[in-house]
């Protein structure tokens, strides 16, 4: 149902995920934990502010990455703190949300690795390119948001 609600063009990837591991490789700062997620057609390695969004082993979320978060404006967004998108669906559904930048795209046959920033919390979504088109279609430094939500319903 969340999907039909809005724009294809701001809906790049959407996927419900399940937490499996939390900082297995060390924790490197106090506040943020390196979660490592994984979906029927995908694995997620985010970063996330644990102050702010505790997460635990086999939390499920949904997460969305869309290049707008207006549902009828599909211009790029500047970067700048607009107050207007706390009125959006897409803003309004969601508990955690990040804006930053996809750096690195990186081809792993038969799969593909997206890698993105959200000032300096990373993100590395890997799966199969046929899921991912939508972002590996973007330009280097093509912003963009991610966004989450806990869920019962995976």
């Amino acid at each position: 149902f969340f999907l039909k609600r809005m724009s294809k063009a701001t809906l790049l990837f959407q996927e419900y995920f399940r937490v499996k591991d939390i900082d297995k490789d060390g924790k490197a700062f106090d506040k943020v934990s390196r979660l490592f997620c994984e979906a029927d057609e995908a694995k997620i390695t985010l970063d996330i502010n644990m102050d702010i969004y505790p997460a635990r082993l086999n939390d499920e979320f949904r997460i969305t990455i869309a290049s707008t978060l207006g549902s009828s404006d599909n211009s790029v967004e500047s970067g700048e703190f607009n107050p207007q998108i706390e009125d959006t669906p897409l803003f309004q559904e969601n508990e955690y949300i990040m804006f930053g930048r996809v750096f690195k795209t990186k081809p792993e046959p038969p799969n593909v690795s997206i890698y993105a920033s959200f000032g300096g919390l990373l993100m590395k979504l890997f799966g199969d390119p046929a899921n991912l088109k939508e972002l590996v279609a973007l330009d280097s430094n093509a912003n963009i948001y991610l966004l989450m939500r806990k869920t019962n319903d995976y």
